[in-house]
């Protein structure tokens, strides 16, 4: 399996990876998939990968012998799209607070590295599959979709989030994904098939997932008015942490909904194309105005290094930093 990861049960330590297939699981081994498994007293498992451009897909079933809650861990941080076939699937990622996902129902949530937590009940069976994406793969659908923007800003300074919870399959996201799992062909030629069949099912869940529903109606009063301008002054004098628009309304004694309509009547744009429209600004002054490193203004900007700050200035400028930093002051 080409990424690395640890599963334990709490208070009992790590579960052996194998890599025969369970028995009674061998049934689901699917063709040209990597595969391996675990066995331990409550349960037995199986994990299966395959590896293409820009992507990797990860089916996973699990027969229960008895209830029992199983942590994953690795290091390295992933953008997945989650999908649950078979039961509830009751799993928590760190920093992202995903509830239980219903059967047929999916997620896009990217985590700067993985520690969920997932409770098995006994006499259960589990199906899941997971879809594991490399930016270029998206791009082209950060680009048309103004909610993956929002999303990835937030992947760009390694911030955990989520798109949505609330997602379930349709029938033709079904269709594609039947697609996906079923068919076959020579070894040579498979991964290009299956990133133009991933391509066909990407373009159904953001459609579904990136469809902004109109907000509900908010008075605003003088005194919610009140409040967005503390916000503003909130989000000006935290330019290294963001506050995220949960914070800012617990800082400003109200709740998401109303800063979030009380900010858009009052200064024209959502809090997130504000704090957005913000950074900008401030790194391109920065870049014009002083001879910091692309690593300084990272950090003072709240970036985690600055390879993210540049995809981010590319992203909306069209250029990297050192160039607008070059021809800029030529203006």
């Amino acid at each position: 399996m080409s990424e690395p990861f640890e599963l334990l049960i709490p208070k009992k330590g790590k579960i052996e990876l194998i890599r025969e297939l369970p028995d009674a699981l061998r049934s689901f081994h699917m063709p040209l998939y990597q595969a391996g498994g675990a066995v331990c007293d409550e349960a037995s498992m199986i994990f299966q990968q395959v590896q293409a451009d820009g992507f990797a897909i990860w089916r996973s079933n699990y027969l229960v012998n008895r209830t029992v809650t199983i942590n994953g861990r690795a290091s390295t941080p992933v953008v997945e799209l989650c999908i649950a076939f078979k039961n509830h699937f009751v799993s928590s990622w760190d920093g992202v607070g995903q509830p239980t996902l219903r059967a047929m129902q999916l997620n896009f949530c990217y985590g700067p590295f993985v520690n969920n937590k997932a409770t098995l009940i006994g006499g259960q069976q589990y199906e899941t599959m997971d879809f594991h994406f490399e930016l270029e793969m998206l791009q082209p659908y950060i680009n048309v979709y103004d909610e993956l923007k929002v999303f990835f800003d937030k992947v760009e300074r390694k911030e955990a989030t989520q798109l949505s919870t609330e997602c379930m399959l349709t029938g033709k996201m079904k269709s594609a994904l039947a697609d996906i799992l079923e068919f076959e062909c020579r070894p040579a030629i498979y991964p290009r098939i299956l990133r133009a069949k991933v391509e066909v099912f990407l373009a159904l869940v953001f459609e579904a997932l990136c469809t902004t529903k109109p907000p509900k109606k908010i008075n605003i009063t003088p005194a919610l008015i009140e409040k967005a301008h503390q916000a503003k002054a909130i989000i000006l004098g935290h330019m290294r942490e963001r506050p995220t628009v949960a914070e800012l309304a617990k800082l400003t004694f109200t709740n998401v909904l109303s800063i979030q309509a009380a900010f858009k009547r009052v200064f024209g744009e959502t809090i997130d194309e504000y704090e957005q429209s913000l950074r900008l600004d401030y790194v391109k002054g920065l870049l014009l105005n002083t001879k910091h490193s692309l690593e300084h203004i990272a950090h003072e900007t709240g970036y985690a290094d600055h390879s993210s700050l540049s995809k981010f200035f590319r992203r909306h400028v069209g250029c990297s930093p050192g160039e607008y930093r070059k021809y800029g002051k030529k203006k």
